[in-house]
């Protein structure tokens, strides 16, 4: 069945009206002599620049199936990842917010009635009780000035975060993320070993491979880094040591590129490195 045909009948199984539409115009497109990668370059707010460039190098390849199961795999890990992390910060999220709560609670009930009997007794309080009677006074006296305080450096880091620099140290911070950051950096170096087995096998130059491979990477703290390696590929330094500049990548993956750089089988060893970290 040709990619047209395969395209025109998936629209008819999608519940999404305005999605269906779509995938039989692409459909419709490629009769017209276009191909897959060209129609779905048309649709950037769908199709991720990840799947676009996947897709391009399938063609340049001739790899689509095999390319198609990765993005399928890759595309259920990402869900399944999303869910976990999602999953493991509404706990602490709840607890925390739990804990505000019994924070106001403490020092706008029950510590000003505490505060009452101690002044009509009229002893002396211990260090720790006056501390809380402190404090309790000063939330009391500028909680809403403390809560604005907070709505403001929220919108400052959210705004921050949105910026170009700010992008790059947030994606910075996932990679040190405990559990996440390590799901995310072998995510990285699997779509890393695939993209650029892909190009290697088809007789692609290193060099363009390489640029190729740098448009694969969403994380920009890790496209950043990987532009300094280019670079440094660029001027005739060996992969492998370009890689270790990074810091990002596991020693894993650089040992056995510079071992299959002596040995000539780079594109072998690249196929068992993503097969490794794919699992």
């Amino acid at each position: 069945i040709s990619i047209s045909d395969a395209l025109i009948l998936c629209s008819s199984s999608i519940t999404n009206r305005q999605f269906s539409k779509i995938i039989n115009e692409m459909g419709k497109e490629i009769n017209k002599g276009k191909s897959l990668s060209q129609v779905i370059g048309e649709y950037p707010k769908i199709f991720p620049s990840y799947f676009r460039t996947m897709i391009k190098l399938a063609e340049m390849s001739g790899n689509l199936k095999s390319v198609l199961d990765h993005l399928i795999n890759h595309y259920r890990d990402e869900i399944q990842l999303r869910k976990k992390f999602f999953s493991s910060l509404f706990y602490p999220c709840l607890l925390a917010i739990l804990c505000i709560a019994v924070i106001i609670v403490i020092c706008k009930v029950i510590i000003p009635t505490f505060v009452n009997i101690f002044t009509e007794m009229k002893v002396d309080l211990p260090l720790i009780t006056r501390i809380m009677i402190g404090i309790s006074n000063f939330v009391n006296q500028y909680g809403g000035f403390i809560v604005l305080l907070l709505v403001v450096i929220i919108i400052a880091f959210i705004i921050y975060f949105n910026t170009s620099n700010g992008k790059i140290v947030l994606d910075k911070i996932k990679l040190k993320i405990p559990v996440f950051g390590k799901i995310t950096t072998s995510k990285i170096a699997t779509s890393f070993c695939q993209c650029l087995y892909i190009l290697l096998n088809s007789g692609i130059p290193i060099i363009v491979s390489l640029q190729t491979t740098l448009n694969l990477i969403d994380n920009k703290y890790v496209k950043k880094r990987f532009n300094f390696a280019l670079d440094e590929v660029k001027r005739g330094g060996k992969l492998s040591s370009a890689l270790y500049t990074m810091n990002v990548f596991p020693i894993l993956l650089i040992e056995t590129i510079s071992i299959s750089e002596r040995t000539a089988s780079l594109e072998s060893s690249l196929l068992n490195l993503e097969y490794i970290f794919f699992d």
